[in-house]
């Protein structure tokens, strides 16, 4: 959302496009993650109805390749909510088993150390989330493990709960020694509930940050898994990239794409035959396809950089060379002369100055 000084500052640039990760279908989600819910979840006649139409059962909970929008899964969160199951995300994350993730978590745990673990995790998250993104944010002696949703489907604090809550039964679970995060933040404001955080969580809890996040020590990626296994995790991964495939297939193509930037720490290895590679297409056919859609390869990475880039400049503690970096340009120069094209003359350093709500200034 905006607010109406930002848009007489700062107009969208590219009012033609498109929100390239719900383009042409919603976004969705594995059933499996309902399978999670409906665990801990106190009986809900209207959600078991609403699933019902939509094709849904108790036997699809367990097939990983079943998925539902993203918007009603969000639905029936908010209806545990209502009925007065405020700490529903927190119960659902905590009560995580093995092999609740299906072939996304047998990848990563076959991972040598958590931080291969993470990265393992953003190149397959789509299986579980469509509109997800997990990345590593370099932050020196320190580094974020940062969750974020893509699609602007509003996330409730349930829902923050529940992905923080998963994450850390992961870390648990898995790695050989566990060492609490230093601190963990949340995007949603500190709930009635807020005492249950330290507990699960055994670390400092910030609420209202600009995403929902863990901050860990650099060394803490090296921690050694339980169950890692090299051979395993080759045949896991094969098999993630298949189911990958497929759900490809069923985004629009603009939507793959955007998967696959996001998929890339820094963006700079994105070029039209690596992405068309990591498709299954060839780059005429990616281009046609494109054009099917009326988008073009490079007006795709330009709406997406100019997403993530606002969303990088309301966190004051990434520096403007930072956002350069994660984007992929060559320097800071490169990205701020970017960033006034697509703002019409706004800076970077215009952007984030304190007079301007950032609170208001969410990426769509």
């Amino acid at each position: 959302m905006t607010d109406a000084a930002t848009l007489k500052r700062a107009p969208d640039p590219l009012p033609h496009r498109r929100s390239f990760a719900i383009d042409r279908r919603e976004a969705q989600v594995s059933a499996r993650l309902l399978w999670v819910f409906a665990r801990v979840s106190r009986e809900n006649v209207r959600q078991q109805e609403i699933l019902l139409r939509e094709g849904i059962g108790p036997i699809e909970y367990f097939d990983p390749e079943t998925r539902l929008r993203h918007r009603l899964m969000m639905d029936l969160l908010k209806l545990s909510v209502d009925a007065g199951d405020v700490e529903i995300g927190l119960r659902a994350g905590e009560s995580v088993q093995p092999g609740d993730f299906a072939t996304l978590e047998y990848a990563a745990r076959s991972c040598p150390t958590l931080g291969e673990a993470i990265h393992c995790f953003s190149r397959y998250v789509t299986l579980l989330h469509e509109a997800a993104e997990i990345s590593l944010i370099d932050q020196g002696e320190l580094v974020m493990w940062r969750h974020r949703i893509t699609d602007g489907v509003h996330q409730s604090a349930a829902a923050n709960d529940f992905v923080m809550a998963a994450s850390s039964a992961f870390a648990k679970t898995y790695c050989h020694v566990y060492a609490p995060p230093l601190e963990v933040h949340f995007a949603h404001r500190e709930p009635t509930y807020g005492a249950l955080y330290q507990r699960i969580f055994q670390t400092t809890v910030r609420f209202g940050a600009p995403h929902n996040a863990f901050v860990l020590r650099r060394e803490d990626l090296d921690t050694p898994l339980t169950r890692s296994h090299p051979g395993l995790r080759s045949e896991y991964e094969k098999h993630a990239a298949a189911m990958l495939s497929r759900v490809h297939e069923n985004l629009s193509i603009a939507a793959a794409v955007r998967q696959v930037f996001l998929a890339d720490p820094q963006m700079g290895g994105c070029t039209m035959a690596t992405t068309a590679g990591k498709l299954a297409m060839s780059v005429a056919t990616l281009r046609r396809r494109l054009q099917d859609e009326e988008v073009t390869y490079a007006s795709v990475l330009d709406a997406l950089r100019y997403d993530l880039a606002r969303k990088y400049l309301m966190d004051p503690g990434v520096t403007t060379s930072d956002v350069a970096f994660m984007l992929g340009f060559r320097d800071a120069s490169s990205f701020s002369k970017a960033f006034r094209r697509w703002t019409r003359g706004v800076s970077p350093v215009e952007f984030r100055k304190p007079e301007r709500p950032r609170a208001q200034h969410q990426a769509r």
